[in-house]
């Protein structure tokens, strides 16, 4: 017998975990109100939320509730004073992205498990190490991990893993995505995602500007075919994307898969299963990184929802459309349809349809009116509302609900009170005795039928009687209030017992309290300034940078020149560094052994896995990151303690808790950017091989980003600029260069002595008037 992992489904409304609950969902994860990654208007708040974690355990269906964002000092303070209200409770798991937190709730309620969200972009089990001292008891993998990396994943996993198998893909790698706030001022890794990635942009190569496309929009993922080969690795838990769809959304995704967890449907009801999901929300469906396929990851022609693909229009006479139908569903009056010809987009409702078999005759809405609409136009239909009426009966209609079954037991004589007995599957177990004993029947005794009938009327409860042992005397009687006085005491006797959760241990503990030590670093008296420099020619301005420079970081792909280019930096005096890349992923090890071997003075680190990586492996100063997302004090002490040597702040960080939090960390611990270009959208997909190759893979696909530039310009006219790193990852710069929170004299006076300057295409003339404008300053 195979695996059985769990489905997990989202949930953001209270409609929305009935829809998940009675289509078959294991389990179902919950917003934390007012801190989580989505925001809507019908959230479920604090104050119902522990009836939604109670209705969930009732079904046994287990809550995870997700607090994934980085909280901010003054944040962590009202943290202290929620968590012990959440654990009262008792949700199953928490999800955490910010390291504080986990640290936080470890600290106050040790017994509250924590999963490690996919915002904290953990990809192999070097991060999981660098993690282990948070007591994480399951890990969210990141998006970007193949069918091929989770099988050498999993067995070396010290916990088991989440895998997301439906919905939404983002094109970056969940909590390395900065587009948001640098394009905004909003950030993803506050919950509040602008969509960037769904926004047209021209691709400028080797300087010339092309076309407008959605070029950083994905598909959306759809694994039902891969579902047999995730529960053969022994995947855990199996995730479905969507706290902000529709109950519908939830109900058709988690019938799909329940049903290809429960079963083996053919073709054809896997089609269907795919049709009606479609039909609730797709924009169009892909396999994502699962299977070797990532260059279908992209359609650069739309990015919303489109709905299901029906067919092409063959003819169009006014409000008469001709199709050709691809799909088994058809369209039905009042449903919604779209139709797409290139960058043209037309849509409207339905007014009548005829069939014949594979041709499809549309009469649209008097309204409806399409000028331009043209033969060879995709046809869509973006909503159904029979297929809305179908899902919805399956949380609303009484005969389609789960139910939880029950085994009765009834006993009792003449004399004696009757004793009423219910017991669950889970090994719940109650039992009721009539306030009144049983006495000789005058008229009519009792028998098993009418105890049944009394007794098993579950009626709008989630229960039914799945087995009934009875043993009564003959000739007795007990009157009918009786009996439904018994049957409702016994039922909100086992829904108060299945609701139950064992009482969690509260601890008092300040925030503010740290656990781990860094290494002592000296506080430096003098300003250093650290290079950021990211191509080869830009090493011409080594004999022109001032005093002051203490460092210069080379961040572009390793070559036989590597060692050549360090000894450059130290001839001209300096400490000579180079950049990690930002995701380790299973097989990406030998992209750090020749960073390795070049024996660098330090290491701008980009994320966990290579820190987990660098700090076993090389004495090199570890600077760490932006892309660490540290926001809080928590979080800084712990990663100075697994072996960074500095690190830099989260750019999210309100100005106003700049000087607190620099103080709690220590400003000799910091290393500023005062000067950067942020990364907006670090990704596994390959731009430059999607366009100029058949293959995402290295070698086979000829590595044109060695050969060609590439950029994307924004609606503004904005020119972000893409770079590759040694494990062939994308990482797309904002084109303009940003400004530090506060000014040099504002980081000196709060004792931070380290600021680094990172350029992007400066001429050395550039990056010489950039420092004396920094010096001036």
């Amino acid at each position: 017998m195979s695996y059985k992992s769990e489905l997990l489904a989202p949930v953001g409304s209270r409609q929305m975990c009935l829809a998940a609950i009675h289509n078959g969902a294991d389990a179902v994860y919950i917003g934390m109100p007012g801190f989580n990654a989505r925001a809507r208007v019908d959230a479920i708040d604090l104050d119902n939320l522990p009836e939604i974690i109670a209705l969930c355990h009732l079904y046994g269906v287990r809550a995870y509730v997700a607090w994934n964002i980085v909280l901010f000092p003054s944040e962590l303070q009202r943290a202290a004073q929620l968590i012990p209200r959440l654990a009262a409770m008792a949700p199953d798991a928490i999800i955490v992205q910010d390291i504080g937190l986990a640290r936080l709730i470890g600290q106050i309620c040790p017994d509250l498990p924590l999963h490690a969200s996919t915002q904290m972009s953990v990809t192999g089990v070097e991060a999981m190490e660098v993690l282990e001292d948070l007591g994480l008891q399951r890990y969210i993998v990141a998006r970007e991990l193949s069918l091929d990396h989770l099988q050498q994943l999993q067995p070396v996993a010290p916990k088991p893993l989440e895998v997301f198998i439906h919905g939404a893909l983002c094109i970056s790698y969940s909590g390395q995505c900065g587009a948001s706030h640098a394009m905004g001022g909003r950030s993803a890794n506050r919950g509040q995602c602008a969509q960037s990635c769904r926004l047209p942009y021209q691709l400028v190569v080797d300087g010339v500007t092309q076309a407008a496309g959605f070029h950083l929009s994905p598909r959306d993922l759809c694994a039902l075919e891969q579902i047999p080969a995730l529960q053969a690795l022994g995947i855990a838990s199996l995730k479905i994307e969507g706290r902000l769809k529709s109950p519908h959304y939830i109900a058709a995704a988690v019938q799909a898969y329940r049903c290809m967890l429960d079963g083996e449907p053919g073709p054809q009801e896997r089609q269907q299963l795919r049709e009606t999901m479609a039909l609730t929300f797709s924009r169009e469906f892909c396999s994502g990184w699962l299977t070797d396929e990532p260059h279908q990851l992209i359609q650069a022609v739309r990015s919303g929802d489109q709905g299901l693909l029906i067919g092409t229009v063959e003819k169009v006479e006014g409000r008469r459309l001709t199709l050709q139908q691809q799909s088994s569903y058809t369209p039905q009056p009042g449903d919604g349809m779209g139709f797409v010809h290139g960058q043209r987009q037309w849509g409207g409702p339905v007014y009548q349809v005829q069939s014949s078999g594979n041709s499809l005759t549309i009469v649209m809405a008097a309204s409806w009116s399409a000028p331009g609409l043209q033969p060879g136009a995709l046809a869509l239909v973006n909503q159904s509302t029979a297929t809305e009426r179908t899902l919805e009966q399956s949380w609303k209609d009484e005969a389609c609900l789960r139910r939880i079954p029950l085994q009765a037991q009834v006993s009792g004589a003449a004399g004696k009170v009757l004793k009423f007995c219910l017991r669950d599957r889970d090994g719940h177990e109650v039992q009721v005795d009539s306030q009144q004993p049983m006495e000789a029947a005058r008229t009519v005794a009792l028998d098993k039928s009418t105890l049944q009938r009394q007794l098993g009327a579950m009626g709008r409860t989630p229960f039914s009687i799945e087995s009934w042992q009875i043993e009564i005397a003959d000739g007795v009687y007990l009157p009918g209030r009786a009996l439904k006085q018994m049957r409702q005491e016994a039922v909100a006797q086992i829904t108060a017992l299945r609701s139950q959760r064992p009482h969690l241990t509260v601890r008092d503990i300040s925030p503010c309290q740290k656990e781990h030590l860094p290494a002592t670093v000296a506080e430096a008296s003098a300003v250093g300034i650290h290079l950021v420099l990211r191509q080869p020619e830009q090493l011409a301005v080594l004999p022109s940078l001032p005093d002051n420079v203490h460092s210069v970081t080379l961040d572009w792909c390793l070559d036989d020149r590597a060692q050549e280019f360090l000894t450059s930096v130290r001839n001209h005096g300096f400490a000579a560094g180079w950049c990690s890349p930002a995701v380790i992923r299973p097989g990406d090890m030998p992209a750090l052994q020749p960073l390795l071997d070049l024996q660098p003075d330090r290491i701008l680190v980009r994320g966990l896995g290579a820190l987990g990586v660098l700090r076993r492996s090389t004495d090199a100063a570890l600077i760490g990151d932006t892309r660490f997302n540290v926001a809080n004090g928590l979080s800084a002490d712990y990663l100075l303690a697994q072996g960074l040597h500095k690190l830099s702040l989260a750019g999210e960080v309100p100005v106003g808790e700049i000087g607190d939090l620099s103080k709690q960390i220590g400003a000799q611990y910091l290393e500023v950017p005062v000067f950067s270009y942020p990364a907006t959208f670090h990704m596994s997909y390959c731009l430059f091989a999607q366009h100029w190759s058949q293959s995402q893979s290295f070698p086979a696909c000829g590595t044109p980003c060695r050969r060609r530039s590439l950029a994307l310009q924004d609606r503004k006219g904005v020119r972000h600029h893409v770079r590759v790193d040694d494990t062939c990852a994308n990482t797309l710069y904002l084109g303009q260069i940003q400004r530090s929170a506060l000014t040099l004299p504002q980081w000196h006076e709060l004792g931070v002595r380290d600021f680094r300057v990172e350029v992007l295409n400066e001429s050395s003339s550039e990056v010489v008037k950039l420092l004396e404008s920094l010096a001036g300053s």
